[in-house]
């Protein structure tokens, strides 16, 4: 009974151990491989506004004055998005494609800095050193002095 309950806690602790490690491994995929989107040219955010009547459209506007253009097309395994230099023209081909945007401005709707990346790290160095842990836990040699003897 004891050898089918160790088994078990092998088993178990061996799958939390590599859970922790998939998403330590995916954690530190996207932190280093997000990407806000390409830069673009306005010739080429027009070519995308006119050829993809479904495209999702956005104005950053940050406190300089400079504004910024999100454009994201649904339809591929993950939305595409393009930023672009603002310019009235491209606004109003966007309102004859009939293409809807909201406008976001920072201080109203967004704040002043990028958000921290340091508890993703922290994230994903104490994931990790969980899993050896658990590991060394769930694979330890029972302690034979803990065997006890009745009389």
């Amino acid at each position: 009974m004891q050898q089918v309950e160790r088994t078990a806690n092998k088993v178990f602790g061996t799958a939390v151990a590599l859970v922790l490690i998939a998403i330590s491994l995916l954690l530190v995929r996207f932190t280093l491989h997000h990407n806000y989107g390409q830069t673009i040219s306005v010739t080429e955010a027009r070519r995308i506004i006119v050829e993809n009547k479904n495209a999702r459209a956005g104005v950053i506007q940050y406190n300089n004055g400079s504004k910024e253009m999100e454009i994201s097309v649904p339809g591929h395994r993950s939305y595409t998005a393009d930023i672009t230099s603002v310019y009235e023209s491209t606004l109003t081909l966007l309102a004859e494609n009939k293409i809807p945007y909201n406008t976001a401005i920072q201080g109203r709707d967004f704040g002043y800095r990028d958000p921290s990346q340091w508890p993703l790290w922290l994230c994903i160095i104490v994931l990790p050193i969980g899993a050896v842990f658990l590991l060394r836990r769930a694979w330890k040699k029972p302690d034979s002095t803990l065997v006890t003897t009745s009389n």
